[in-house]
């Protein structure tokens, strides 16, 4: 009685008012345009020439990095794609070569990482495009005649994926590999405009799933299970908890968490929280999933499910991710933390930039 008692109180909190007194710098106003971002891309046309390569490489950190984990879990379904692979550090894969395709993308356009990947990829002559919103990637495309993709204006790279998602598959369309239809790409637009009523800041609790989400994970550890064709989007969804929540989370693979994640779950687990992402239209790992949910119940943890089928993949993904993300803000005002400022990484590279 006392926990339910609990989350009633906090249930409290979510609304506009409460929203904008913790969320000072506003960053549920980037979330409440992500249609909007999205659209923008597809209105530019954006000037590319077709290449002929045989692999490509993503190159990109944090929230600018995101976005390669979801064209890679694409790609799986995509036979005729080049191998796609996603790199989030200072150096390109040996294989890397002029048969190559690297896309290099930093949100600021100073990312240090990227932009020594960026070096390497023209010492190996690879085909290079740089995305970013301007800073140092910007300038050293221009001096080396590079294609350079601009990014639309946002509060913080994470609230900016959609202007770096989309114009990633704009542009690999534009290169020749389509991952994504226009048609598909225009129906995940209005599928974010539909969501965004019932997800939204003014929507109420009691019918807001992302705020009944963030309600589950309050106060508690969250671990994630879902399929591997999530895997981009619940590692997004982990990344925005770290980094708008303020808080630790755990993503888990299925099918191969039901190779060693599932031994774990005992009677003795404590201040857990557990959220299922399950794609409905794959049959074959409903029975790991449930076997899974009756071991966690078993344990004494709360679970909570999120079942998405949507007409295609990317569509799939779009809906989750959008859902998730806005559950992340409303933990974060929950918790009572401002979720724009990240001061722990801010203090990082201070200290690196002072090497």
């Amino acid at each position: 009685m006392k926990r339910v008692w609990l989350r009633e109180v906090v249930s409290l909190k979510l609304s506009k008012e409460d929203i904008e007194r913790v969320d000072r710098e506003g960053l549920y106003k980037d979330y409440e345009a992500w249609p909007e971002q999205a659209e923008s891309v597809l209105r530019v046309s954006i000037d590319l020439r077709e290449v002929n390569v045989d692999k490509v490489v993503y190159c990109g950190m944090g929230g600018s990095g995101c976005a390669g984990d979801i064209l890679q879990d694409l790609s799986f379904t995509r036979p005729k794609f080049p191998p796609l692979y996603v790199v989030k550090g200072y150096h390109l894969p040996s294989f890397a070569d002029e048969s190559t395709l690297v896309l290099t993308v930093s949100y600021s356009g100073d990312t240090e990482e990227t932009i020594s990947a960026f070096k390497e990829a023209l010492e190996k002559r690879c085909k290079v495009v740089g995305f970013s919103s301007g800073g140092e990637l910007e300038k050293i495309c221009v001096e080396n005649k590079v294609p350079h993709v601009k990014l639309g204006r946002a509060l913080t790279p994470r609230s900016a994926l959609p202007y770096i998602l989309y114009s990633a598959l704009s542009a690999l369309e534009r290169l020749g590999y389509e991952l994504v239809s226009t048609t598909e790409l225009s129906n995940t637009i209005a599928l974010m405009r539909k969501l965004r009523e019932t997800i939204g800041v003014a929507s109420e609790p009691k019918d807001n799933e992302a705020k009944q989400i963030a309600h589950h994970l309050y106060n508690a550890y969250p671990i994630i299970y879902g399929p591997q064709e999530f895997r981009g989007v619940l590692t997004r969804f982990k990344n925005s908890l770290n980094e708008n929540a303020k808080v630790h989370a755990l993503v888990e693979i299925l099918p191969e968490a039901c190779h060693n994640d599932i031994e774990a779950w005992q009677p003795d687990a404590f201040s857990l929280r557990v959220l299922f992402a399950i794609n409905g239209s794959d049959g074959r790992m409903r029975k790991r999933f449930d076997t899974l949910m009756e071991l966690v119940e078993r344990s004494g943890v709360e679970y909570r499910s999120i079942y998405v089928k949507e007409d295609t993949l990317f569509e799939s993904i779009v809906k989750l991710l959008y859902l998730l993300e806005y559950t992340t803000l409303y933990l974060a005002v929950l918790r009572g933390v401002p979720p724009a400022p990240t001061p722990n990484i801010a203090l990082l590279k201070k200290r690196l930039s002072g090497d």
